[in-house]
């Protein structure tokens, strides 16, 4: 892994991009909900908040053929230079305590700059590094930007009701972001051709012909169902976390064990791969993750530091089977598709997530509060078990072979 960071500047641009977008994107996530529940003590604004983060990204299939026809590079920077000055418009606003819609407003545009961003750095890695070295490749990506997360995280740590200074934290990662996409270059020109409204609704078929499909239409259907109830889970957490710790202290702690635990997984990855096929790889950390979601739950009720270490496990099981699924996401489909699968899949998986959110919110107020997140690792449990009904899953080989795999059953 080292010797392809070191080697590849492109990458390495592309990567640490990626890395610092990561890290203002995951602080914000877990700052904003924390900041509304805070502010508003309403679990109905969490959910709706929750929901609007998915909005955007289900219009992400009007995205792909925009992507796939166009040079990755420039997409990337515009999108998180968007960030950029979103955020510091938030800054700037939530001092006049203007309202909940400022940060609605705000989610949702962050969200939109996102859904440009992220099908558009999956293709451009495609097509930047080898087919074999993906594994390696997006493995680093997870490493660096956790231990990047780390690092920021025993910040949040103290500061967590410090408002204004993580706002300043945000935008400083962004502006690292936005400095090494400038550097980025794609490797592959814009596509030429015909580029008509009817043209890209073509393309737009074409991408949903090619997820109608058996193995991909099953990996997509598993993946709404973590969708719905994770999305639950996450909009009542701000909340779970107040109810059993009662403080923003504890909240951040739950935060500071994910990124550790999110550590592990990378970092075995690339052994993993070479010895174990990818059905014998995701149904098994699916299974135990989904699990350990459970026990995590009264793990809590008992005490805290096991319910750290619960979430920590379940968070490096989860960050190991994220590996692998991105890494076959970007094989299975041909290169010149792959903006467009992306974005089908964004966007199913983006309206699975806010129909949980918005039923996050409504559940946390006729529900107990552990209920949910019970239901979220029964859910992974499922997940993984259903994917063990399809034949083309079940014999697909190991992640460095999966190039010859065909994509009809």
């Amino acid at each position: 892994m080292s010797k392809l960071l070191s080697q590849n500047g492109n990458f390495r641009n592309l990567i640490f991009s990626n890395v610092f977008n990561n890290v203002a994107s995951g602080i914000f996530g877990i700052f904003i909900l924390w900041a509304i529940h805070a502010q508003y003590q309403n679990v109905i604004y969490t959910g709706i908040a929750t929901a609007i983060f998915s909005v955007p990204m289900m219009l992400s299939f009007l995205i792909g053929p925009f992507v796939d026809r166009s040079s990755k590079a420039p997409i990337i920077r515009i999108s998180r230079l968007a960030k950029l000055l979103i955020i510091a418009g938030l800054f700037v606003l939530q001092m006049t305590d203007a309202g909940v819609w400022v940060f609605f407003v705000s989610i949702a545009l962050f969200s939109l700059a996102g859904a440009f961003s992220f099908p558009s750095s999956t293709a451009l890695l495609r097509e930047i590094v080898e087919g074999d070295e993906l594994l390696a490749a997006n493995s680093l990506s997870t490493i660096l930007g956790t231990l990047t997360g780390l690092a920021t995280g025993i910040v949040l740590f103290r500061l967590i009701d410090d408002f204004n200074n993580i706002y300043i934290i945000i935008l400083g990662a962004l502006l690292i972001s936005v400095i090494f996409g400038l550097l980025i270059k794609s490797k592959a020109p814009a596509n030429e051709g015909k580029t008509g409204i009817r043209t890209y609704f073509t393309q737009m078929r074409e991408g949903a012909s090619l997820l109608r499909r058996g193995l991909l239409l099953h990996l997509v259907s598993a993946t709404l169902i973590f969708g719905v109830f994770g999305d639950i889970a996450n909009a009542l957490f701000p909340a779970f976390a107040d109810y059993h710790t009662g403080s923003a202290v504890g909240y951040m702690g739950l935060m500071f064990a994910s990124l550790i635990g999110g550590m592990a997984g990378p970092s075995i990855s690339h052994r993993l791969g070479r010895r174990f096929t990818l059905p014998k790889i995701l149904v098994f950390c699916l299974i135990v993750e989904g699990a350990i979601r459970v026990v995590f739950v009264y793990a809590m009720g008992a005490e805290l530091r096991h319910g750290l270490v619960a979430f920590g496990l379940a968070a490096a099981i989860a960050s190991t089977t994220g590996v692998f699924w991105q890494t076959m996401m970007q094989k299975l489909p041909p290169e010149n598709m792959l903006g467009r699968l992306q974005t089908l899949r964004i966007t199913l998986y983006s309206t699975a997530g806010v129909l949980g959110a918005l039923a996050g919110g409504w559940l946390g107020t006729i529900l107990e509060i552990n209920t949910p997140f019970i239901l979220w690792g029964a859910s992974v449990i499922v997940m993984g078990l259903s994917l063990l009904l399809s034949r083309p899953f079940r014999n697909l080989p190991k992640v460095n072979e999966l190039e010859s795999i065909k994509l009809s059953d």
